[in-house]
Order: structure tokens, then C-alpha cells, then sequence
């Protein structure tokens, strides 16, 4: 789709539809599209809102086409010579509501949309593991004889200890190491595999008579997540019906991963310095020293403290206060890498955790952040400028602890003995 786009649909929203001929549902739903800028939703209330005013007499659906993977509505004002084009995707237009459809969109499983939809369920007390299943077991009642079965970076931690036998977790490296996947997710495109060699390179168990692989790339806001495979155990022609109900699966399995992403972030994420909180440490942490333990690699672990912290607040006040958490919170996050994370773990706490970072790198990360928070300029309201410093206290998995408890235990004697030391100093036990 061309650039834009988002931008097109919400001026159409905005001000080119007449919004004062619409019902109030249509209105609502409008204000509610807007509000939210997302795709999906301005391309339904669009949709919605053009058919409303076509069957209101106000346009005439001039005519409705495919090209590639493009879907096109065209509208004419009625007297006038307005006229609009509704562009989408034909996964997009799948998913519209409508009781007008052509031949090619009857032949849509019903099952398919109606247990996407149950299965995006917020409220549903069902794991997001049991929905993806549920969704993933829609595959034989789209093709007969398949079966569904997904590939995950397992950094979404959907399974957590809980075992399902047709989704498999792992490493987003190790997805890449294979070929079949790495194909996928490279292409971002369908592949079809017949011959025996690129089957085995499947991450599951083939039963005798699968004939061929389906794999479908699952990726939203550019980040890829994993990948859709179907099995196929008879030779049926695969349709672009067939396909297009496949796509449905996946898109649907993408919008409840990205629920829960969403979900997970805002019980995840400090309101005050927009870096992770507390809650993101005890389910993240595990994880990581597990990934550690499991690829025999270090893990460095900081602790850091804002030196003096209480006299901010003492001396110029809560809001001032704030504004220091929010510099140093900000600040290190940027001197930090992708893969390392961050937390406020509570008050001026801060935690980084530095996957494969030996004690001398660790060092040396700790380092960098303590002289770039010293560096740092603020100045308050009345032109006063604030001397910030931070003490950090260092440990290293498995070289100085073997589980969760110690590493922060040792990390915090280190943080006490930097601060005893005069603060704004680095000590790793």
C-alpha cells in the first residue's frame, strides 16, 4: 500500500465525508476510528459510512475491483461529481462487515471469522496459548486432512511453563539459523514446500502422509514474530479461497499476539519514565538468566542509584524530582543496546540487565552510563543547574551468582559499598 495511506483514510473520515447525513452509530464509530488512528478500524467505518450514505441515496457505488492484492470500491456523489476510491488489502476487505458479497468472498469458511473473533476476546479467561490453539485447529475446516501449527520467538513468552504440542517457542536467532524459516520471514511472502529435504527441515514431527508445507510469515509493525505452518496430507489444489482463509488464520492470530503485546506493556511500563517497571523485571528476568544458562553465556547485571535523590525533591520540589527520574531514566536507556533491558525498579532505583555482557564489558557499560549521567546538563526553572550523578553496583551470572536472588543480592553489596566509597563510582563485587 502507498505510503500515506493511513493519512488519506483519516482526512476521508475528517472532513470529506458529509458526517451530518450519518446515523449517530456511524458517527460514533467515526469519532472512535479517529481517536484510535488505526488501519483496520478507518477502513471499516469508511466502508461502513459510504454504504450507509449509498443506501440513503447520497452516493452510487460505482463499481468494485481487484488488482493484485488490492481491493477498490469506487463512489460517485449523487448530482455532483464527488468521488471517492476505497483502497484496501484483500485481507482488509475480508474482514469487512457486509451481507453483499460476491461469489469469491461466500466461499469463505463461516467458522473461520466467527472463531477468530471468539478467540480475540480480551475478557475471555482463557490463555493466550489455549486462543491460539483453539484458532490454529480452524485449518481442517478450511482444507480437510491439514493441520496447523505455529513458530514463536519465544521473547513473547506466550507459553510461559505451559506446554502446547502444535505452537513451538524458540529463540528468534535459532528461527533464522533455519533456511525454511529464515526464507519466510526474509521474503515476508508465502512458501510452498513439496520435496522431502525442505520438509524436514521442519521444526515439528511430519506424520507419514503430509505432502506438502504451507508457511505463512507472521510480522506486524515490522517486527517479525513467527511463522504460520500448515500440513497438508493430500494433494488438493490450493486456491486462492484456500490461501486467503490461511491468511485469515494468521492475521488473526497476528491482532491477538499484538492484544497482548499491547496488554503486557501497559502493566509493564512506568507511567512517570516510560522505561519498564517491577512488573516487567519478575517476569522478564527469569527468562533471561534462563537463556543465559541454556546457551552457556554471561549475563551482567546492574544496579543503579541516584546519588542525593531526596534532596531534589527536599530542595526544588516533587516536580523537579520527577523531572531528574525522567533525565536518568532516558538517558541510560539510550546508552544502552537493543537486547539489554531496563527497569525502574522502584523510587530512584534502576535496574539494566546485559544478556552475554562479560564482567569486563559490564564494566566498561557501567562505566559509559555513570560519566554520561555526570555530563549531563539540567537546569531548573530559575536557571539553576543540577548536579547529577549516579552510583552502580555490578554482578555477573554464573560468575558471581547462580540464580535470580544472589545476582541482585551481590549486585546490591556492590551498589552499598560504591555509595560508602562517596558515590558516583562503579563497584562490581
Amino acid at each position: 500500500m502507498q505510503r500515506g495511506f493511513e493519512k488519506d483514510y483519516h482526512e476521508l473520515l475528517l472532513s470529506l465525508i458529509p458526517r451530518d447525513l450519518l446515523s449517530s452509530v456511524r458517527l460514533e464509530g467515526i469519532i472512535d476510528a479517529l481517536a484510535h488512528n488505526e488501519r483496520s478500524t478507518m477502513i471499516k467505518e469508511a466502508y461502513l459510512s459510504m454504504e450507509e450514505l449509498c443506501a440513503k441515496g447520497v452516493f452510487i457505488k460505482k463499481g468494485f475491483r481487484k488488482s493484485g492484492a488490492g481491493v477498490f470500491f469506487d463512489y460517485e456523489g449523487a448530482g455532483d461529481q464527488t468521488r471517492f476510491t476505497l483502497e484496501m488489502t484483500k485481507i482488509e476487505w475480508g474482514q469487512l462487515p457486509s451481507e453483499r458479497m460476491d461469489d469469491e468472498r461466500k466461499e469463505i469458511v463461516p467458522g473461520v471469522i466467527a472463531g477468530i473473533i471468539s478467540s480475540l476476546s480480551i475478557n475471555s479467561a482463557r490463555s493466550v496459548g489455549s486462543k491460539i490453539s483453539s484458532m490454529l485447529s480452524l485449518s481442517p475446516r478450511i482444507v480437510a486432512n491439514t493441520k496447523a501449527f505455529l513458530i514463536l520467538d519465544t521473547r513473547l513468552n506466550i507459553l510461559g511453563t505451559h506446554s502446547v504440542t502444535n505452537i513451538f517457542e524458540i529463540s528468534f536467532d535459532n528461527i533464522k539459523k533455519n533456511q525454511l524459516y529464515k526464507k519466510v520471514l526474509k521474503n515476508k511472502a508465502v512458501i510452498f514446500v513439496s520435496e522431502p529435504l525442505g520438509m524436514k527441515k521442519s521444526f515439528f514431527e511430519l506424520s507419514g502422509d503430509v505432502k506438502r508445507l504451507v508457511l505463512i510469515p507472521l510480522i506486524f509493525s515490522d517486527r517479525e514474530i513467527g511463522v504460520l505452518e500448515i500440513h497438508f496430507s493430500s494433494d488438493v489444489e490450493i486456491s486462492k479461497n484456500i490461501l486467503f482463509n490461511l491468511y485469515l488464520v494468521g492475521e488473526g492470530i497476528i491482532r491477538l499476539l499484538k492484544n497482548n503485546i499491547q496488554l503486557e506493556q501497559m502493566v509493564s511500563v512506568d507511567k512517570l519514565t516510560c522505561v519498564n517497571n517491577r512488573n516487567y523485571y519478575e517476569t522478564q528476568v527469569p527468562l533471561e538468566l534462563e537463556r543465559a544458562s541454556r546457551d552457556k553465556k554471561f549475563l551482567g547485571f546492574l544496579i543503579m542509584d541516584i546519588d542525593h535523590f531526596k534532596e531534589f525533591n527536599d530542595k526544588y520540589g516533587h516536580d523537579t524530582g520527577d523531572e531528574v527520574l525522567k533525565l536518568v531514566a532516558q538517558t541510560v536507556k539510550r546508552h544502552l543496546r537493543k537486547i539489554d533491558l531496563f527497569i525502574r525498579f522502584g523510587g530512584e532505583e534502576f535496574i539494566a540487565v546485559l544478556p552475554g555482557a562479560s564482567k569486563e564489558a559490564a564494566m566498561r557499560t557501567a562505566e559509559r552510563l555513570r560519566n554520561v549521567i555526570e555530563n549531563t546538563e539540567y537546569k531548573v526553572e530559575d536557571g539553576r543547574e543540577l548536579s547529577i550523578t549516579i552510583s552502580i553496583g555490578g554482578s555477573i551470572f554464573p560468575l558471581d551468582a547462580k540464580n535470580q536472588s544472589e545476582l541482585f543480592r551481590n549486585a546490591d553489596k556492590s551498589l552499598l559499598k560504591a555509595k560508602r566509597n562517596g558515590r558516583n563510582k562503579v563497584v562490581f563485587f
